[in-house]
C-alpha cells in the first residue's frame, strides 16, 4: 500500500489525516446558502474531487461566472482524537473561504495563493464529523488573480479561472503548545544557522529541542526553555569531527540538512515537527548574481504550471516530478514560476533536485486602495510561507507593470511598488527582489528586460552596448523604458527574463499563437541557439529566461505540449544551454 505523503514536507507531523478526495458539492446561485443553513449540511446533487478547482475538466463542471458561491462538505470519521489540539490546514483556496465543523463556525480566509490554518479542537468530536466549506470568487480585478481571466472567454495570455479548493486539505494533531512556524536563515559569512521558532504559547515548563542531521546522521542537538512564544537558536554548523565541511546547497549539489523540533511540557511531548533546510547564500552584488559567493549564470525557463484536465493543480506527484526533471534534462538550472504560487511539494522537489526558482506574485489588475491592501496582505504571507525553501533565489512582486500600469511616471504607483520591495526586504534580507520584472524598473536588486524580438541580430544590437541601453539612449530604446521615471542604473546585474516564445506553425488553429513561428524541430533549435547566443554574446547580461516550458491553452509556444509531449529533443536544448556566455 502506497504511503500517504504529508502535504508540507517542511512542517511535517506524524499524526495527520489527508482530506483530499471526493467531497459533496453544490452551486449556490442565489447566494442564499448561509442564510438557509447549508453550513449544517446540504443536499448535494453532485461530487467534486479535491484539490481540483470546480472549473477543471477532471471535475466536469466548467461553469464560470462574474461572481459565484460554491459549497463543499465531507464527513470525517474519528475513531479517537489522538491529541488535545486539532489543526485544520488548507494549502490553497481561491478566493474567499468560510469554514464550519459540525455546524460550528470556525473562521474565514481571504486570498487565493496563501495557506491558512484553523484550530478546530473545540468542534471536533469522536465519531462522525461534518466539515463544510463555502467559497466565493469572481472576476474582481482588485484581487490578485495571476493568469485567471476576468472575461467569459479566454484571451491573449489569460486563461480559465480557478475557483475553490485547489491545493491539499488535511488535519494535524498536537498537544496544547505546538510549533506554529520555523524560520531557517543561513549565515554563510560565519558558517552559522539562525533558527527562529514561533510557538502557539509557552509556560515555565515548556522546552524546545532542536536536532540537525546531515545525510541522515544527527550531528547537532540543542535544548532551550521557552520563556516566550519566540525562540532563536544560533548554530555553528562546523562539525567537531569535520571542521570547515559545511555542505552548501547548489544546483550541482543540492545538499539538504534534516531538522527536527520537539516541544515538551513537564517532560511530556506536546509537538514534534520534521523539517529541513538548505545552506546557501544568493545575492545580487557587483553586477552579478552570486550563489555561495561565486557568480552564477541563470539559465531559466518560464513555468506557468497549467494542465489540460486539472488546471493550476498538477494531476499527480509524478507529473510534478517529471516536469522538474525534464527542465533539468534540458540544461536549465532554474525556472521562473509565472503568476502562480506553487505547492510545498513542488518547491520541496525543486529543493531536492537542485533547481533555482523565482517566486512571483500573481497580479491584480485594478489599482486602488482595496487592491493595495489585498496585495500587501497576501504577498507578505507568501514571503513568510515560502521563505525556507533554498530553491527560491529571487522574489518578484510585480510583472510588466500589471496592476500598476502607470508606474512609469505615476508617483503613487512607484511608491506602492517600492513599498512592496522594502516590505519583502524587511522579511528577507538574503534574497534579491525584482521590483517590477520586465521593464519600467523601480527599486530593484537586478535590472530585467523582456524582449520577444525574433531576429537574433536585432536582439543582440538592442543590448550589445550596456551603457547605451541602461542610460536610455533614444536610438536603442526598445519595447518599453528600462527604468521608470526618476530611477536609474545602480550597478545591478542585468537579465533578459522573457524572450523567444517560439511556436510550431504546423497545426496552429485560429485562436492559437506564439511570439514567433518555426517550421520544424531543426528550425526551432537553430533559432533558439541564435537567440541564446545573441544574449550571451553581450558579455554583461547575467542570465535569461526562455518563454516557455509548456503550451498553455491558446498559447502554443512551449518546449512541450500542454499534455507534456516533447516538441524538441531535450539533449539538443541542453547542448545549446550549456554553451558558455562571453
Amino acid at each position: 500500500m502506497k504511503k500517504i505523503r504529508h502535504p508540507a514536507p517542511q512542517m511535517e507531523r506524524g499524526q495527520f489525516t489527508l482530506l483530499d478526495g471526493e467531497w459533496d458539492f453544490a452551486e449556490d446561485e442565489r447566494f442564499s446558502g448561509e442564510k438557509e443553513g447549508w453550513f449544517r449540511g446540504f443536499c448535494a446533487k453532485r461530487k467534486i474531487i479535491v484539490p481540483f478547482s470546480c472549473e477543471s475538466e477532471i471535475n466536469g463542471c466548467r461553469s464560470e461566472g462574474k461572481k459565484r458561491s460554491i459549497w463543499y462538505q465531507r464527513k470525517i470519521q474519528m475513531e479517537k482524537i489522538p491529541q488535545k489540539r486539532a489543526l485544520l490546514q488548507f494549502e490553497g483556496v481561491d478566493y474567499f473561504a468560510q469554514v464550519w465543523l459540525n455546524g460550528v463556525y470556525i473562521g474565514r480566509h481571504e486570498g487565493g495563493y496563501t495557506a491558512f490554518c484553523f484550530d478546530v479542537s473545540n468542534a471536533l468530536r469522536e465519531g462522525e464529523n461534518l466539515l463544510v466549506v463555502n467559497v466565493q470568487d469572481g472576476y474582481s480585478l482588485e484581487n490578485p488573480r495571476g493568469k485567471q481571466r476576468w472575461l467569459d472567454n479566454s484571451f491573449s495570455c489569460w486563461y480559465v479561472p480557478t475557483t475553490g479548493i485547489w491545493k491539499s486539505v488535511w488535519l494535524e494533531f498536537t498537544g496544547d503548545i505546538y510549533v506554529k512556524n520555523v524560520k531557517w536563515t543561513p549565515q554563510t559569512d560565519r558558517q552559522m544557522l539562525k533558527a527562529e521558532v514561533f510557538l502557539s504559547g509557552h509556560s515555565p515548563e515548556t522546552r524546545v529541542e532542536l536536532s540537525l542531521s546531515r545525510e541522515g546522521k544527527k550531528e547537532f542537538f540543542f535544548c532551550a526553555s521557552a520563556v516566550s512564544e519566540y525562540l532563536c537558536f544560533e548554530v555553528d554548523l562546523n562539525s567537531p569531527s569535520e571542521p570547515f565541511q559545511v555542505r552548501y546547497w547548489s544546483p550541482d549539489d543540492p545538499a539538504l540538512y534534516g531538522a527536527e523540533l520537539c516541544v515538551t511540557v513537564n517532560g511530556a511531548e506536546s509537538d514534534r515537527v520534521f523539517s529541513y533546510f538548505g545552506y546557501r547564500d544568493f545575492r545580487a552584488e557587483r553586477g552579478a548574481n552570486l550563489l555561495n559567493g561565486a557568480p552564477v549564470y541563470e539559465k531559466f525557463v518560464l513555468y506557468q504550471g497549467y494542465w489540460v484536465q486539472t488546471g493550476l493543480t498538477p494531476p499527480s506527484d509524478e507529473a510534478v516530478e517529471k516536469d522538474l526533471k525534464d527542465i533539468k534534462a534540458m540544461g536549465f538550472n532554474g525556472l521562473r514560476v509565472h503568476q502562480k504560487i506553487e505547492s510545498e511539494f513542488f518547491l520541496s522537489l525543486a529543493d531536492k533536485l537542485g533547481l533555482m526558482v523565482w517566486c512571483e506574485m500573481p497580479s491584480a489588475y485594478l489599482f486602488n486602495d482595496n487592491m493595495k491592501q489585498k496585495f500587501m496582505s497576501e504577498w507578505s504571507k507568501i514571503v513568510r510561507q515560502k521563505y525556507n525553501h533554498p530553491c527560491i533565489v529571487t522574489w518578484v512582486p510585480f510583472n510588466e507593470s500589471w496592476g500598476i500600469r502607470g508606474v512609469g511616471r505615476d508617483k503613487e504607483m512607484q511608491a506602492f511598488a517600492d513599498s512592496a520591495y522594502y516590505l519583502t526586504k524587511a522579511y528577507d534580507g538574503m534574497r534579491p527582489v525584482i521590483g517590477n520584472d520586465g521593464w519600467e524598473n523601480v527599486q530593484t536588486d537586478a535590472v530585467t528586460v523582456h524582449n520577444y524580438e525574433q531576429d537574433p541580430k536585432r536582439l543582440y544590437l538592442a543590448y550589445c552596448d550596456k551603457m547605451a541601453v541602461l542610460q536610455e539612449e533614444e536610438v536603442l530604446r526598445h519595447q518599453k523604458f528600462v527604468f521608470a521615471d526618476g530611477y536609474k542604473y545602480g550597478g545591478q546585474p542585468v537579465l533578459v527574463t522573457e524572450f523567444g516564445g517560439l511556436a510550431f506553425a504546423d497545426g496552429l488553429d485560429k485562436d492559437a499563437w506564439g511570439y514567433g513561428l518555426v517550421s520544424s524541430e531543426d528550425a526551432f533549435c537553430e533559432k533558439y541557439a541564435q537567440l541564446c547566443r545573441a544574449i550571451k554574446k553581450t558579455g554583461y547580461v547575467r542570465g535569461y529566461c526562455y518563454t516557455q516550458f509548456s503550451d498553455t491553452w491558446q498559447e502554443k509556444n512551449g518546449l512541450v505540449t500542454m499534455d507534456r509531449k516533447p516538441k524538441v529533443d531535450f539533449a539538443k536544448i541542453r547542448q545549446i544551454n550549456d554553451e558558455p556566455a562571453d
